[in-house]
């Protein structure tokens, strides 16, 4: 399922998701997120100032993505960035998906 990702330039990070370059696809993302480099939070869903902070992945190379048994997905970025997504509920819910 995430395979698709693999390669994707992102055009966007918004709070609701990211967005790529030349596919029909995005990642929607309705639980938090944060963006790191190393132990340096760049920027996470939850900051006053995310619509510039977001700024910094634009324009980054999905390199891999992984998901964890409880649902989180990190996809590891070009330029050492990393996208953690992480649900924070239980249940049958879809935090994150590609559509």
């Amino acid at each position: 399922m995430t395979a698709v990702l693999i390669g994707c330039v992102i055009t966007e990070l918004r709070r609701d998701g990211l967005g790529f370059r030349d596919v029909s696809h995005r990642l929607r993302i309705d639980c938090p997120l944060r963006v790191t480099r190393g132990a340096e939070v760049l920027v996470g869903s939850y900051d006053t100032d995310f619509d510039t902070r977001a700024t910094v992945v634009a324009g980054l190379t999905v390199l891999t993505a992984e998901v964890s048994e409880s649902g989180d997905l990190t996809l590891e970025l070009t330029d050492s960035v990393r996208l953690h997504v992480f649900p924070a509920c239980s249940g049958p819910m879809r935090p994150w998906r590609i559509v």
